[in-house]
């Protein structure tokens, strides 16, 4: 499939589809590839004009037939809808075709012979290319018989030539990018004759299709238009609906946005997305199934996150996530603080505590002191902690065994013949134990550690803007961090103090500043005992100091990603 991310290809799947683009030329197919391995299996042409997998010029509907090897590989691959079938086509851009594909089943041969009107006796995906535009046509072709399918054809009433044939990953809906146009159907055909984006799309056969608990995913499309992502404070903004719920995805200056929303967060599933507004931003919407069993992480937006139902998640103890723009960044929701603890406490006196810095501590030594209420860790000290307990042979629980196989799993730790190395990304974890606005704020708060472990421009621009805050509110910042015994951040980190410094800054949006520090930090008992002078200058200021700071890094984040602080993702939910 063209321009998605890696991340989601590797979690979704769907049905057999074809894909099909303009160009001049012509290949003969004569072998079936799995696309995962590279495998080659052998393509057997049914007629004259399969072996050359050409269809001239002529007034006449003409026939591609092909036949699938007798591998009992390739027909049990072919049988598993995990492994859907992708027919490449070009056409001549001085003409226009209507392509119509499906597959042969065993009933369609008589010996080795193929039978006539085998076209009528199933459903089929129909789709008109037209010459105005290069495109490519990918679509759910119906296997009502898996197991039986023994081949494919192509029909056209214009020229084409099929140029190559592969088992690849499917998904259903419409896209229109550029010269590009990408049709799915889902299991009982359907047809697409041209046309713009529709205001509603009918993902029904698709969900019914999903055999999983609680449904796929729905991926959205945006065109490639900076200017749609508007200004901060306007930001440009596409609204859809699922029913009830209402999903609004802000616009990003990204060469090709992709947002992603699990559709079981969504009524019915998203068995029907209507476009709200902005319709013109789109480029199209799809539905990809998650296969059965899958322990991938979920690919979403961290505004997703929020308000995840537990129902929903896929164990009892936590559910983790990939950030849909940054998929390096895990986030782990976890049922409660004890469970958190399990999974990150350790690590928390490992990554930042004074006085335990690069230690392991048993669980004796830590068991009643606080460890964080929310976590973030990047992929070099998650592979210095796992490392270190291995050399060592120190004994962790089985949540921290867990979660070195997800870290392993998602390439965010690599094991080597000298230990583990680290890989990319960073982690983020926060709880259900805590309140809804207290979630919001955390997940905020370490949503941008991420960004920061992750991004290097992020870095230089915090480091910048720290160098350049006003003397007392970045010793009142400072300050705060050393007078709270339950933060128990080490001073001497240079790298954790400037990022906690940003995160405190960003964690709420620019016009809660003032009251979060002024009116909060600056007048609890323990800060202005330790400050009072930097406390009463705060209140006196209103953090004015402080505000500026967030400011600028606000202004950064939008101008790059389209986000805010205080809102460091780019999809709302409501219900």
């Amino acid at each position: 499939m063209v321009n998605c991310r890696k991340s989601v290809v590797r979690a979704v799947s769907a049905l057999f589809c074809c894909l099909f683009f303009f160009s001049c030329g012509s290949s003969r197919v004569s072998s079936l590839s799995l696309s995962s391995s590279g495998k080659q299996y052998p393509l057997a042409a049914l007629n004259k004009a399969a072996r050359n997998g050409v269809i001239a010029d002529s007034e006449q509907i003409a026939y591609l037939y092909y036949g699938f090897s007798a591998s009992d590989e390739l027909s049990s691959l072919v049988a598993d809808e995990s492994h859907p079938l992708s027919l490449k086509l070009s056409f001549t851009t001085e003409s226009s075709a209507t392509v119509t594909a499906a597959f042969l089943y065993d009933t369609d041969f008589d010996g080795k012979a193929l039978k006539q009107g085998t076209l009528s006796k199933r459903p089929v995906a129909v789709t008109a290319a037209t010459s105005d535009r290069q495109t490519d046509l990918l679509f759910a072709l119906p296997a009502d018989k898996p197991g039986s399918v023994k081949g494919f054809l192509v029909q056209s009433d214009g020229p084409l030539t099929l140029t190559a044939a592969e088992l690849c990953t499917a998904r259903f809906g419409l896209i229109l990018e550029d010269n590009l146009v990408t049709v799915g159907f889902g299991p009982d055909g359907g047809s697409w004759l041209g046309g713009s984006i529709p205001d509603s799309f009918n993902f029904s056969q698709s969900v019914a299709y999903d055999q999983t608990a609680d449904g796929g995913y729905v991926i959205i499309h945006f065109r490639n238009n900076p200017a749609d992502a508007g200004s901060n404070g306007h930001p440009g903004t596409v609204t859809l609906s699922a029913g009830s719920t209402e999903i609004t995805c802000r616009r990003t200056k990204e060469t090709h946005q992709v947002t992603t929303v699990y559709a079981g967060r969504l009524q019915n599933r998203g068995a029907i997305i209507s476009v709200e507004n902005n319709k013109d931003m789109l480029t199209g919407i799809e539905y990809a199934v998650i296969p059965d069993g899958n322990t991938a992480p979920i690919i979403t937006d961290p505004g997703c996150i929020i308000d995840w139902p537990v129902k929903q998640w896929r164990g009892s103890d936590y559910e983790y996530f990939a950030w849909d723009t940054f998929p390096s960044i895990l986030f782990f929701d976890t049922r409660d603080y004890n469970v958190q603890d399990d999974l990150f406490k350790r690590l928390a006196f490992f990554a930042e505590k004074e006085g335990w810095r690069g230690t392991l501590a048993p669980d004796s030594a830590i068991k009643d002191q606080h460890g964080y209420n929310a976590h973030d860790y990047k992929a070099e000290t998650l592979a210095a902690f796992f490392d270190k307990a291995e050399k060592e042979k120190f004994p962790l629980n089985r949540l921290e065994k867990e979660l070195c196989a997800i870290l392993a799993d998602n390439g965010l730790i690599i094991e080597t013949r000298d230990g583990w190395k680290a890989g990319e990304g960073a982690i983020i974890s926060i709880s259900q134990e805590s309140a809804r606005y207290l979630r919001s704020q955390l997940l905020s708060h370490e949503t941008f550690h991420g960004l920061y472990f992750t991004t290097e421009s992020f870095r230089t621009r915090v480091a910048e803007v720290r160098n350049t805050t006003e003397k007392n509110s970045l010793d009142f910042i400072y300050g705060y961090f050393a007078s709270q015994p339950s933060l128990g951040y080490d001073p001497s980190d240079e790298y954790l103090m400037q990022n906690e410094f940003m995160a405190y800054v960003m964690q709420l949006g620019v016009g809660s500043v003032p009251s979060y520090f002024a009116e909060n930090l600056a007048c609890r008992g323990s800060v202005m005992q330790a400050m009072p002078e930097l406390s009463a200058y705060i209140r006196e200021t209103n953090a004015a100091g402080i505000v500026e700071a967030a400011e600028k890094l606000d202004d950064f984040v939008f101008e790059n990603w389209s986000m805010n602080a205080g809102r460091p993702w780019i999809v709302s939910m409501g219900y």
